[in-house]
């Protein structure tokens, strides 16, 4: 009788333990024997923008223990900027890519944002005469040409009829005549100084520890250490108008060179005037020698190139059309196939005195002078219409950024269209986020900052 009840005891307890076997697998994952989570829930987040018809894969890892990875391919197309979180829910029998609702959460934001001016006076009181000093205590003679020299964190500017180059600390804002006459004393004198002398200085590039000049009425391209004020004639013929190429000390001419620009690799780029010769000047520092880059039109138009930037960046190079209203390009890289035939970039040729912001070709300036970039936005004065245009080196878009084209002549500082100018010629822009402005007519030097 024992012996029966002991067998009997040993078949419950065998019983028991089996039955307990089973309710653990019954809850346990197939996938995963140690998992007790029958539903697992992964999240997958991407936080990137994405380009536009674009294709991405996504990998969902289950959280927990689940060693499953499902992989598909999600397809959409998006032009915005913005965070997508994915959520999916699936049972341990899932064999297909699962089906999802995304919830998106989207922030569109603009490619670019559109820069606003705040114009400020820092030199010049408004008085038509040369006198060094700080600030506003000093005076300008119609200021024309403008650059920056990085290695001194100072500005040169050309007085055009004062017949001088002055230099413009921008720690101090003090004022300094380093050539030129002190008293508007005009001539052609290589000295130290304000022992040399010019016939209407305007544009003005700076490169490797000197300024370069275009020395307008002598027709030549001057040179200055920036250290010593040595002045120098670099290349041209003194009197002696023409667009010659060849070597800049026997050959080369030049016919009123205007504004004067310089890319990396030493190599000035720079407009000049006067019909026959409107055209673009290329001189290599290195060999001294001149090529012509580009002439705009056959001999009977007159389009006086002003402002020239070479983009270093796209290949391009831009010109602004004084006469004709309107900005140029053509590239660098791809040579010039004709060099009669005009690259329209903005503006209407020859489109009149009209002032308006707007996609490539139907801008309209009115006298575009100086221009310069900080490698994605074109800065253009307009001279006429006394006002700042800002052009989408990219794009193609230009809108007037500071002053308007109504606002006519005057003198106040201020944002946007609050600013008024009185023929403003030059424009350099210096970093971070600042361009600095030759107002002529106001004979001060006015910076905005964006």
């Amino acid at each position: 009788m024992y012996k029966n009840r002991a067998l009997v005891i040993i078949v419950c307890v065998i019983v028991v333990l089996w039955t307990a076997t089973c309710s653990r697998r019954d809850h346990a994952n197939p996938l995963d024997p140690a998992s007790d989570e029958d539903t697992p829930t992964p999240v997958q987040t991407q936080t990137s923008g994405v380009p536009p018809s674009s294709t991405n894969t996504f990998t969902h890892t289950a959280t927990g223990t689940l060693p499953a990875t499902d992989t598909y391919t999600d397809t959409y197309t998006d032009t915005h900027t913005y965070t997508h979180t994915y959520t999916h829910t699936y049972t341990p029998t899932n064999t297909s890519p699962p089906t999802d609702t995304p919830t998106n959460t989207l922030s569109p934001t603009p490619s670019s944002t559109p820069i606003t001016l705040t114009i400020s006076t820092v030199a010049g009181n408004g008085d038509w005469t040369t006198l060094d000093g700080v600030g506003t205590a000093a005076s300008f003679k119609s200021p024309d040409g403008i650059c920056y020299d990085p290695d001194k964190n100072v500005l040169y500017v050309s007085d055009k009829p004062g017949n001088n180059i002055r230099r413009v600390d921008l720690s101090t804002w003090a004022v300094t005549t380093i050539a030129g006459s002190t008293t508007s004393a005009s001539g052609y004198t290589d000295a130290v100084g304000t022992d040399a002398r010019f016939n209407w200085p305007r544009g003005l590039a700076y490169y490797n520890g000197y300024l370069y000049i275009c020395d307008y009425k002598n027709h030549l391209i001057r040179r200055m250490d920036t250290t010593s004020f040595l002045v120098d004639t670099f290349c041209g013929q003194y009197l002696t108008a023409g667009d010659t190429d060849g070597s800049c000390a026997s050959t080369a001419t030049f016919s009123s060179p205007t504004f004067i620009s310089v890319d990396a690799s030493g190599n000035l780029y720079l407009g000049q005037k006067g019909n026959p010769y409107d055209c673009v000047r290329v001189v290599n520092i290195g060999t001294t020698t001149t090529s012509t880059l580009r002439n705009d039109e056959p001999a009977t138009f007159d389009h006086w190139v002003f402002g020239v930037y070479p983009d270093p960046g796209g290949g391009w190079l831009y010109a602004a059309g004084y006469n004709a209203n309107c900005v140029y390009r053509f590239d660098l890289a791809g040579g010039i196939d004709d060099p009669w035939t005009p690259k329209l970039w903005l503006g209407l040729e020859w489109g009149g005195n009209a002032c308006g912001s707007g996609l490539g070709t139907s801008v309209r300036f009115y006298r575009p002078s100086g221009i310069d970039s900080d490698g994605e936005n074109l800065f253009i004065v307009d001279q006429d219409r006394c006002c700042i245009f800002v052009a989408d080196l990219g794009s193609g878009r230009a809108r007037v950024l500071a002053s308007s084209c109504t606002n006519g002549w005057g003198f106040v500082d201020g944002m946007g269209s609050s600013a008024f100018f009185k023929t403003p010629v030059g424009v350099v822009c210096v970093p971070p986020n600042t361009i600095y402005i030759t107002d002529s007519g106001n004979n001060r030097i006015r910076m905005g900052i964006y």
